[in-house]
């Protein structure tokens, strides 16, 4: 049955008057609708009430029956021989006596709704926790299902109590995912979702939407202890029960709220000794490419590419060690990071794959758990008789102590603050589709530009990614063959980038002419000294040319207009050109 219940329905599925086929029908429908399944139990309970009061107010009123006359039946009976009668028969007369058409209706409904109940508890207790969530994975796995072209953005509340105080920090973040990487917006004021993020990490729990159905199995995996299915009103409440220890940072339990109409994660609740949160999602959309933020896109990094330039995706270094005990020759770490980092490199993984790199005392790991198959085979052929160096295929559980603590990539707004670049902006200027000469032959160099663009960025990512690895310090206390191996994979990134501005040049170039723009012929002098400083400075001034060309070449609410934005491009187009200068002179 598609359709919820009628009222007529319900009473009669109740006094017993639906037919075999449709008691089936309501039955099969009261078993998967909480709405239905409420009314019914409490019609029943009206019922009750009903029958209550009856039993106690009217009942007693009535005055006593006077004995009747007795009938002619009776008399012939009395004078008929005696014969055995039926029990069945006799409780038949009994009840057909004693009970009124009214009282019949009262009693079926008790009975029925006796049944309802027994049959509702016994349902209740049949479903497992392991049912439950296979459920919450497949709903998950739906609602989640995006293209190339688009992307999740989950909106939580997340409620922060510290136990002994009485007022919880509250604070809303936005999380976005994609296929390739996944990003929690979390401003500096929000801190209970900032401390949140930090409880992922501190627990090894894989950074995902905060409610899918990855972080509630890592979570249930966190706890380890048994589950407990209950009812919650409409709802069903799925805990996991975790460590009794009351050391600080421990879990010791986690607990679901899910909607057993959608299978949906509707709140997390994560106990700890000493503090707990919880998680509520207040929105959850699939959103256009075309409708997020430029920068948000950038770290994302959805832009579709040519195919002979890989997508940049984001290296994710998560503080996560290794499961169980290593046990691995002396060898030299250092050695074994830097060649990690160039194997990653020579396939083009240093370009934004999801792979974490961490360090303990003993070996660097490798995560490449979230690849393809494919993926993670072409990368444990490579890294596989590379002395020191483990290769993770599952989510570690267990962390290593690590000598050299790994810092998280940086967010895609390096100094802190969004970007705010003054541009002038106007309404829908034709002048750009006039010289194209058509919308396809302008959306045609619209995505040549931001594929050249992306690949700009994708290189400017893999050198943040490096010197957030290897800063100054490190770097100098590196043996002059890591140094030197170091420099050469600086080298082959600030190429690239170079080649990558000569073509985004030619591609701009008639567009220039057609706008007058005078070619930018200043020298510009950076004032980095070193390739760590100098590239987050290269990063700053990509990521300006690629909000720039979005804002010119793509659907805006304030989109640039051509006289303002061509040459800011080109200014910031001859900055970039000069600081990635600089990064590579600084390795000759």
């Amino acid at each position: 049955m598609n359709n919820h219940l009628t009222p007529q329905q319900m009473l009669s599925y109740i006094d017993g008057e639906l037919s075999k086929a449709e008691a089936r029908k309501a039955e099969v429908h009261l078993h998967s609708c909480w709405t239905c399944l409420t009314e019914v139990e409490r019609l029943k309970t009206d019922i009750a009430t009903i029958l209550d009061a009856q039993k106690e107010q009217f009942t007693p009123a009535l005055p006593p029956p006077s004995k009747p006359w007795a009938s002619i039946e009776s008399l012939i009976a009395r004078a008929q021989p005696e014969q055995h009668v039926p029990l069945w028969t006799r409780l038949a007369v009994c009840l057909n006596r004693s009970l009124t058409p009214a009282r019949f209706v009262v009693v079926s409904c008790v009975l029925a709704a006796v049944a309802v109940l027994a049959y509702s508890i016994f349902r209740a207790r049949t479903v497992s926790a392991k049912e439950v969530l296979q459920r919450i994975q497949a709903a998950d796995t739906q609602r989640s299902r995006i293209t190339k072209d688009q992307v999740i953005r989950e909106r939580v509340h997340v409620r922060r109590t510290i136990h002994g105080q009485n007022h919880p920090d509250v604070a809303s973040v936005d999380t976005w995912k994609s296929h390739r990487a996944t990003y929690w917006n979390v401003a500096p004021s929000a801190t209970p979702a900032a401390d949140l993020e930090a409880e992922y990490k501190a627990h090894n729990i894989p950074v995902d939407l905060p409610l899918s159905s990855a972080s509630v199995d890592s979570w249930r995996s966190a706890a380890g202890g048994d589950a407990t299915v209950s009812r919650q009103g409409p709802d069903m409440d799925v805990s996991f029960a975790g460590s009794s220890s009351r050391a600080s940072g421990t879990i010791e339990r986690v607990s679901l709220v899910v909607q057993p109409e959608t299978w949906h994660v509707k709140q997390m609740t994560l106990d700890f000794a000493d503090e707990s949160f919880e998680v509520t999602e207040d929105d959850f959309s699939v959103m256009p490419t075309r409708e997020v933020p430029a920068d948000l896109l950038a770290y994302l990094e959805l832009p579709p590419l040519p195919e002979d330039v890989t997508s940049p995706r984001s290296i994710h270094r998560l503080a996560i060690g290794a499961t169980g005990s290593i046990h691995l020759p002396m060898v030299n770490l250092d050695a074994a990071e830097v060649s990690v980092f160039t194997t990653l490199h020579s396939l083009k993984a240093d370009l934004g794959e999801p792979i974490t790199v961490t360090r303990s005392n003993r070996a660097v790991q490798v995560g490449i758990w979230q690849l393809p198959a494919e993926r993670q085979d072409e990368l444990r052929a490579a890294l596989a008789d590379q002395p020191g160096v483990q290769v993770l295929v599952t989510p570690p559980r267990v962390p290593l102590a690590n000598n050299l603590a790994m810092q998280p990539a940086a967010s895609p707004t390096i100094s802190g603050a969004p970007l705010h670049i003054d541009v002038e902006s106007g309404g829908d200027d034709e002048r750009l589709l006039r010289f194209f000469g058509s919308s396809d032959r302008e959306q045609d160099f619209t995505d040549e530009a931001l594929a050249t663009s992306t690949a700009i960025l994708s290189h400017l990512y893999a050198l943040r990614n490096l010197q957030a690895q290897f800063p100054v310090d490190r770097a100098l206390s590196l043996a002059p063959e890591e140094q030197s191996r170091l420099q050469a994979l600086v080298q082959d990134h600030a190429t690239a980038i170079s080649t990558n501005l000569d073509a985004l040049a030619r591609q701009l170039g008639p567009v220039d002419a057609n706008f007058n723009v005078t070619p930018c012929v200043s020298s510009i002098s950076p004032v980095a000294v070193t390739w760590q400083s100098g590239s987050q400075e290269a990063l700053e001034t990509g990521r300006v040319v690629d909000h720039l060309l979005r804002a010119l070449f793509t659907t805006s609410q304030a989109p640039a207009v051509p006289d303002s934005a061509l040459p800011q491009i080109d200014q910031n187009l001859c900055r970039l050109r000069a600081e990635v200068k600089n990064l590579a002179g600084e390795q000759r």
